[in-house]
C-alpha cells in the first residue's frame, strides 16, 4: 500500500503508538535528502568522505572514478557541510488548530518539521525547532541526534493553541533574540495580516529563511451554501453569513490577493516562500522550495 501523507488524519499520536508514522516520516525525511544536501548547506571546503549519489545531489560533485568502481553513482562530500544548525519555527496560534480537510493546518506543520528534522539528523547536521502563539514558547537548540527527534515527536504531539488572538511578530522575536550563528529557519505559519515583516526581516540578517504557508481548501474557497454559521477559531467569535456565489468568489479573489502579498513581502526580506496545500501533498512543495532558496 502506498502511504501518502493524507493517509494520516488527525494529530500526532503519542509515543507508544507512532511505529508506523515514523516509517513514514522517515521515508519523507529520505525523499528530502538530496534536496536538502544540495541547496540548504552551505558550500564545504574539505573533502570528507565519499558517499552513494542520491536524487537532487549537485552532479557536479560526483566522483567518477569511484563511481566506475564500484559500479554506481557516488558524490563527494565536504566537511563543512556537516554540523550544519537547521531550525523549524512553528506558528501555533488558534488558526493553525483549524482545518475543513482530514487534517489541520498544525498537523501538516509537525509532519513536514518532523520529516525535515529526520534529514537534517541523517545528513549528520543539527536540527532545532521552536513554536509560539503569542510569544516563543518552546525552544530547543539545534543536535544532531536522534534524541532530538524523538523529543520534538513528544512535543509537538501536546502542542495546544493559546487563549486568544495569536502574534506572529512576537513569536518571530523572541525567536530572534535566543539564534547563536548562521541558520537555515524553516517557519510554519498561515501568515495571518498584521506588521511581521520587520520581524522576518531581522531574522534573514542573521540566517537563511524559508516560509512555507499553510492553506486550507476553505481558505481557497467558501462554498456558496447561503446562510452559514461561522467561528473565528482565535477568539471564538461566531456570527450567521449569508454566502452567495458572488460573496464566495469574491472571498476567494481576496483569499489569493492575500497569498500573493504574503509571497511578495516574504521575497522582498530575502526569504524563500511557499504555499503548502493541506488537502495536497506537501513533498514536492517543500523539495522545489529547497531547491530555489534566496542566497544570502
Amino acid at each position: 500500500m502506498t502511504i501518502r501523507p493524507w493517509d494520516f488524519p488527525g494529530p500526532l499520536p503519542p509515543l507508544p503508538e507512532w511505529r508506523q508514522w515514523r516509517a513514514h516520516l522517515q521515508r519523507q525525511g529520505a525523499a528530502l535528502a538530496g534536496s536538502y544536501r544540495r541547496h540548504a548547506q552551505p558550500e564545504g571546503q574539505t573533502l570528507r568522505q565519499f558517499r552513494p549519489y542520491q536524487p537532487g545531489d549537485d552532479p557536479r560533485r560526483l566522483h567518477w572514478a569511484a563511481s566506475a568502481r564500484l559500479a554506481e553513482p557516488i558524490v563527494r562530500e565536504l566537511e563543512d557541510e556537516r554540523n550544519y544548525p537547521v531550525w523549524t519555527l512553528l506558528d501555533t496560534s488558534g488558526a493553525m488548530f483549524w482545518g475543513s480537510h482530514a487534517r489541520r493546518k498544525i498537523d501538516v506543520a509537525a509532519e513536514i518539521a518532523l520529516s525535515l528534522g529526520h534529514c537534517v539528523i541523517q545528513a549528520g547536521d543539527r536540527w532545532g525547532f521552536a513554536w509560539g502563539g503569542k510569544r516563543l514558547e518552546q525552544s530547543r537548540s539545534p543536535r544532531p541526534s536522534q534524541d532530538t527527534w524523538r523529543r520534538g515527536w513528544s512535543d509537538f504531539a501536546g502542542v495546544r493553541p493559546p487563549d486568544g488572538s495569536g502574534n506572529l511578530p512576537h513569536v518571530l522575536e523572541g525567536f530572534r533574540r535566543q539564534l547563536k550563528g548562521r541558520s537555515l529557519v524553516v517557519l510554519l505559519s498561515d501568515f495571518p495580516e498584521g506588521d511581521w515583516t520587520r520581524f522576518l526581516a531581522r531574522i534573514t540578517r542573521q540566517s537563511d529563511l524559508v516560509t512555507l504557508q499553510l492553506v486550507d481548501p476553505l481558505d481557497r474557497r467558501l462554498p456558496a451554501t447561503g446562510l452559514t454559521a461561522l467561528v473565528d477559531p482565535e477568539t471564538g467569535l461566531s456570527g450567521v453569513y449569508r454566502i452567495s456565489p458572488a460573496a464566495a468568489l469574491r472571498a476567494a479573489k481576496l483569499s489569493a490577493q492575500w497569498r500573493a502579498e504574503v509571497a511578495s513581502r516574504c521575497h522582498s526580506v530575502g526569504a524563500a516562500h511557499a504555499v503548502i496545500h493541506t488537502d495536497q501533498p506537501w513533498l514536492p512543495v517543500v523539495q522545489r522550495v529547497l531547491q530555489q532558496r534566496v542566497a544570502r
